[in-house]
């Protein structure tokens, strides 16, 4: 059985993204990715396929990229997000809901800064940032250092324009 597509398309003006993202933190530290491509940090996730939901979305994704079980836990941000993006030069509107992750067990990767692993022909970089660090590194969404220490109500939606 082939998957579902992405829900993602693209028009004569950019294009529309579907995303889910996973918040890890421990001892004071979220663990964000990036890889070879890309002058940027980001959460962990990817894009939600059709008639799926966005947690099992993100264990999908948070398993193929970490390789390790995990619980999603509550949905804390939706975020509109509107930008360019920094390689392709693509216009986005972006849609992507941001939950905290549990993983169950030991974190194997707890003791080291940085670790990478295979995805397929992409290598994923993944590092331990400090949440202090977070305003001196260009990591998305930019809103996370300030949301990161905010006290939670339930979740909050965010709308960005750069």
């Amino acid at each position: 059985m082939n998957p579902q597509p992405d829900i993602t398309y693209q028009s004569g003006s950019g294009r529309f993204n579907y995303r889910v993202a996973g918040v890890i933190v421990h001892d004071g530290r979220v663990l964000v990715m990036s890889d070879e491509r890309l002058p940027y940090y980001y959460l962990p996730g990817g894009r939600v396929r059709l008639h799926e939901s966005s947690q099992e979305a993100l264990e999908r994704e948070v398993a193929e990229e970490l390789g390790v079980p995990l619980a999603v836990g509550d949905l804390l941000w939706v975020h509109e997000n509107f930008f360019v993006e920094a390689v392709t030069r693509e216009r986005y509107h972006e849609v992507c809901f941001y939950y905290q992750l549990r993983l169950f067990g030991e974190i194997p990767w707890a003791g080291v800064d940085e670790f990478s692993r295979e995805e397929g022909t992409l290598t994923h970089h993944f590092r331990w940032m400090a949440l202090g660090d977070l305003n001196a590194h260009t990591v998305f969404p930019t809103f996370l250092a300030d949301r990161l220490g905010a006290p939670g109500d339930g979740p909050v939606h965010v709308v960005e324009r750069r």
